[in-house]
C-alpha cells in the first residue's frame, strides 16, 4: 500500500498508508492525541475524525482541551456539558461532522 504525508500545525511532516483518516493522524502523533481527539481541521477546513485524508493536507487535530474543541463542545455537543467534563470519553466521539 502507499503512503501520504501530511503536514502538521508546527510544519513537521508524518507519513501514513493511502486511505488514513483524521484519527489515525492523531493516534500517529501519540497514542493520548488519539484518544483525546475529538475533530481536525484539515486545509482550513473542520472536519471529522472519520475524514480520510490526501497527500499534503495540512493538519490540525481538536482536543476538547483546545479552544476549538470547547467551541465545538458547547455548539455541536450541548447535552454532554461544556467541554464534555467526565460524561463522555472523548476518544469515542467520531461521528461528529460540520455543519
Amino acid at each position: 500500500m502507499s503512503e501520504i504525508k501530511v503536514v502538521l500545525l508546527d510544519g513537521s511532516e508524518i507519513k501514513l498508508k493511502k486511505g488514513a483518516t483524521l484519527h489515525d493522524a492523531a493516534a500517529k502523533i501519540s497514542k493520548k492525541l488519539g484518544k483525546e481527539a475529538i475533530a481536525g481541521i484539515v486545509n482550513g477546513v473542520e472536519k471529522d475524525l472519520n475524514y480520510i485524508l490526501e497527500d499534503n493536507n495540512r493538519v490540525e487535530i481538536i482536543t476538547f482541551a483546545s479552544p476549538e474543541g470547547r467551541n465545538l463542545s458547547s455548539q455541536q455537543f450541548p447535552y454532554y456539558g461544556s467541554g464534555g467534563e467526565g460524561i463522555i470519553s472523548p476518544g469515542k466521539i467520531s461521528h461528529w461532522t460540520s455543519h
